[in-house]
């Protein structure tokens, strides 16, 4: 189960995902990083310290979030 929280760090949102993030929870992460970018974030921090699994489809999801 993945569980995503947003909180305002120094520089810009801090997107914190704990638990474990697989093809099926890669909408509910893709939905998350394109509300912060949306919203105009311009440093946006992905913190994966709680994060015990993630799959190839979600490191794709992290990679493309930060090259447009």
């Amino acid at each position: 189960l993945l569980e995503i929280s947003v909180a305002a760090g120094e520089a810009g949102p801090v997107l914190t995902l704990s638990g474990e993030a697989d093809l099926t929870t890669v909408a509910e992460l893709t939905g998350a990083l394109s509300a912060q970018l949306a919203v105009g974030a311009r440093h946006l921090t992905v913190d994966l310290s709680r994060l015990r699994f993630a799959d190839s489809a979600v490191i794709r999801e992290l990679v493309l979030a930060i090259a447009p």
